[in-house]
């Protein structure tokens, strides 16, 4: 018995440094001289557009589903001005806790070939523009969505 509960340590153990390595050669892939980090940063589109703000990335595990493991995904934010995107650096700790809250609920719902983008959008900008003050959210970019 002990021989098999040693066997399950070492292989869980494996398998969490294996998905470390894997995160972070992702990380240096994406990001190799570490710059850009944090939340987010700022992106001018045109002169007299709206701005676009990227938002870290979002990981949440999936309900007790055996097969995939987790929802992966990266998200880009289309503001209707400065200000929004000024007002969302300043809240972005507790906007972030809201789209996790809204990626959570969708992911527990069902299963992860249900999950729409479309929806997991309206969701999104919904939540984020009933706490926004000095202007909306126009619009939602998926940068990378994977299940995991």
């Amino acid at each position: 018995m002990a021989q098999n509960q040693k066997k399950v340590i070492v292989g869980l153990a494996f398998a969490l440094f294996l998905t470390l390595v894997v995160c972070g050669l992702k990380r240096w892939h994406v990001h190799p001289g570490g710059d850009r980090q944090g939340v987010g940063y700022r992106t001018s589109i045109a002169k007299d557009s709206a701005e676009i703000l990227d938002l870290a990335g979002f990981v949440v595990l999936l309900a007790e589903n055996e097969d995939q493991a987790c929802l992966s995904l990266s998200i880009s934010v289309k503001l209707s001005s400065s200000n929004v995107y000024r007002e969302m650096e300043k809240k972005k700790t507790f906007l972030r806790g809201v789209i996790y809250r809204v990626l959570d609920k969708a992911a527990k719902a069902g299963s992860p070939q249900i999950i729409s983008k479309e929806q997991l959008k309206r969701d999104i900008i919904g939540a984020l523009n009933g706490l926004l003050v000095t202007g909306t959210v126009n619009d939602i970019y998926f940068t990378k969505f994977l299940v995991i």
